[in-house]
């Protein structure tokens, strides 16, 4: 890469947290999770980053639960807290691919209006690579 990586952890969000729907789905794991994201995106936000991904796809959970958007919204509105214009402009978040899915699919013919319409009923699927079958298909359900 000829650009600067930004890298922060967000604290809690362990493979093994992330592989465990149920886990996931604890009041108390999302509570900390959600502060241990918002610390991360604060950091990021004050180092000017204009995006945020992440380097396994089981960061998704974050979008499905919510946790990723109320973090960097708490972040950018602590930064730019008693300031007439914003001093920090929000960074497009897309922790995983999966998150670009909604989008994608009826462009492939997958979607009930696309089937309804598909006179040659051709069937078309999209494939997910994933090292966590359960894990995955419990974030595509939430």
């Amino acid at each position: 890469y000829d650009f600067p990586f930004l890298a922060e952890i967000v604290e809690g969000a362990t493979f093994e947290v992330l592989c465990d729907p149920n886990e996931m789905k604890k009041e108390e794991v999302q509570k900390l999770l959600l502060q241990s994201t918002q610390t991360a995106v604060h950091r990021l936000i004050e180092r000017n980053v204009r995006a945020i991904t992440a380097n396994c796809g089981l960061f998704m959970w974050l979008h499905a639960l919510g946790i990723i958007e109320v973090a960097v919204c708490n972040a950018m509105d602590d930064l730019n807290a008693g300031f007439e214009t914003p001093r920090f402009y929000r960074p497009y978040v897309a922790l995983s691919s999966l998150t670009l899915l909604p989008g994608l699919l009826p462009t492939f013919g997958i979607g009930t209006r696309q089937r309804e319409m598909n006179k040659r009923k051709t069937k078309c699927k999209a494939v997910i690579f994933t090292s966590n079958e359960i894990s995955c298909i419990e974030i595509l359900r939430t």
